[in-house]
């Protein structure tokens, strides 16, 4: 595997998502992680204002460099992204933009950055996604 996608919301479902990926990815020294958290939109009415929703994207790129810095730490090429939308179609899109070889994520577990439940998105990415995906429990 050489482009892993991880779904990433800090939650623990993400949390073992992630060392699953760094074990994976441990295999090809060529291999890269891109860690993905997607920010429900506005109009999604999970934010009650603009202001909790800016903040939410704060808080979401600076989870994503936090983590990205410490798998650079143990010799990981790493790199992020934060996006706005529907979450399992935000996944499904970008790993195909990507052209990733794997999407890990978490079987479920209340996001820090927003609250929605990672199983019906895990869900709807492993029914819908083009590319593999691998859960983690």
């Amino acid at each position: 595997m050489e482009k892993i996608l991880v779904a990433y919301d800090g939650s623990q479902g993400s949390e073992l998502a992630l060392l699953r990926a760094e074990v994976l990815i441990a295999e090809n020294p060529n291999g890269r992680i891109t860690l993905m958290a997607v920010v429900p939109e506005i109009s999604q009415r999970t934010f009650i204002d603009k202001a909790a929703y800016r903040n939410a994207r704060k808080r979401a790129m600076r989870m994503i460099n936090e983590t990205i810095a410490l798998l650079r730490n143990h010799g990981i090429a790493a790199d992020g992204v934060v996006c706005s939308g529907d979450v399992a179609a935000e996944i499904i899109r970008f790993a195909n933009d990507i052209e990733c070889d794997l999407i890990v994520m978490g079987c479920r577990g209340k996001s820090l950055i927003g609250a929605y439940l990672m199983g019906s998105v895990a869900d709807k990415v492993v029914h819908y996604a083009a590319k593999p995906v691998m859960v983690v429990r």
